[in-house]
Formats: structure tokens, C-alpha cells, sequence
């Protein structure tokens, strides 16, 4: 298993207090989740991705980000390592154009998968071609041949869940929503004055403030906050 953690807001937004601070913070969870990390987060439109191999909560470089990261959406990851080798190109999130994903789970039979990839989704991947980067190709392949985010949401996951091949958890981005779907692992949000955070576990003291996700879920959310669910 791995870990999520995704924010999205009207403004710009720093997760210090959810990464280094809060009951439960996604440093502490490295603990469980210790094959590497990564944030992505966008500037001025263009998604920007760092990452490591190393266990967040011995990263100098975790709490760097932790802390320096602001941005309207930002999502991070922390690994368990199912598919590849522990290092920084198999970490999360990956981007492709102006998307950004991460995944928590995994898909036994990736080339399942990657058989039904695409030029040029099929090309030059930038992990050693793990199960999630090869599921986030699937995913972008459907939305741009859909000509629509959520149309290609859909019509990708379903065909994900009828090859019954593993856990499906995501964050995704296009830098104008977030896109959370929950399908074999826990996954909760939390809609506050100023954000939606979503997360694979309650971070912070208040628990009354968590909504958990139903199995089979996407939530989408914009930059105002207006939320739409769609069960799939």
C-alpha cells in the first residue's frame, strides 16, 4: 500500500501543517509507507514534480517541500514499494502533459493493461514502467480520445475494474480540478473554509470532520470548491 494526500483550493495553499505537524501527519505514515515520496504541485499553469527514493521521514528534502510548496492543488505520495525498485523515477506522482497522478495500490497484471496502450501513451515512460505509471497512461489515453476529463475517467476505470486485476485508488490533476477515486483502499476528505483535502487516512484531531469515500467514488472538485460525485 501506499499513501495519499491531495489539496485543492481557491488560493494558495501550503500542507506544512498536514505534512509535518497534525496528529497522524503523511511524515509520521512513512513510517509504514518508507520506498519513497514526491509532491507535485503547479506554477503558473505548468505542473512541477519532485520526488525521491528515500524514506520521507529521513528526508531533509521532504521537510524542504513540506514546507516551500504553495500552490492551488498539490498532491503527494508516499510508496510501498509492489512494482519496481526503490528510487526516484518509480516514485509518485507522475505527470504527463499538464496532468499529474498518483496512485495507491496495485494492478497484478500490468500488461493487462499495456496492451492496450496507445502510441504515444505506450512510449517513453519515466519510472521503469510500474503498474501506476502504466495505469495513469490508460487513464490520460481514454480522456484525450473521450475529449473530456470525466467522460475518459469513466469509460478508463470501468474497463480497469472489469479486468479485476488489483486496487485503483488515484489523485489526478489537469491543474483546473482534482480528481479522487477509491476503489480497494481507504481514502477520506475533508471540506474546510478555504480547501478540500483528501487523504488515505484522518490527518489532525478532528475526525468529525472527515468524510469517507464509498467504494467505487470519484470526486471531482474545482478551485471553487463546488464538488461532484460520481459512482462509478
Amino acid at each position: 500500500m501506499c499513501r495519499l494526500f491531495g489539496l485543492i483550493s481557491p488560493i494558495e495553499k501550503k500542507v506544512e501543517y498536514y505534512m509535518l505537524y497534525a496528529r497522524n501527519n503523511f511524515k509520521k505514515q512513512s513510517e509504514r509507507h518508507p520506498h519513497g515520496f514526491g509532491f507535485g504541485w503547479y506554477e503558473n499553469g505548468a505542473p512541477k514534480i519532485k520526488k525521491s527514493g528515500e524514506k520521507a521521514l529521513e528526508s531533509d528534502l521532504f521537510d524542504k517541500l513540506a514546507k516551500e510548496v504553495s500552490s492551488q492543488i498539490i498532491i503527494a505520495h508516499i510508496r510501498d514499494a509492489s512494482d519496481g525498485a526503490i528510487k526516484e523515477e518509480n516514485s509518485h506522482p507522475f505527470s504527463y502533459e499538464n496532468f499529474i497522478f498518483a496512485h495507491n495500490g496495485t494492478l497484478h497484471k500490468k500488461d493487462k493493461i499495456f496492451d492496450m496502450l496507445e502510441y504515444p501513451y505506450n512510449k517513453d515512460f519515466t519510472s521503469d514502467g510500474i503498474d501506476s505509471e502504466i495505469y495513469f497512461r490508460f487513464l490520460v489515453q481514454n480522456i484525450k480520445n473521450e475529449k473530456d476529463v470525466i467522460l475518459g475517467l469513466q469509460k478508463g476505470i470501468r474497463k480497469i475494474i472489469y479486468l479485476n486485476i488489483g486496487s485503483a485508488n488515484f489523485l489526478l490533476s489537469d491543474g483546473e480540478r482534482l480528481y479522487a477515486f477509491k476503489y480497494g483502499r481507504s481514502l477520506f476528505y475533508s471540506l474546510m473554509e478555504d480547501c478540500l483535502i483528501v487523504s488515505s487516512e484522518i490527518i489532525g484531531e478532528d475526525k468529525n470532520r472527515w468524510k469517507k469515500f464509498e467504494e467505487g467514488l470519484l470526486l471531482v472538485v474545482d478551485k471553487s470548491l463546488e464538488l461532484r460525485e460520481i459512482k462509478i
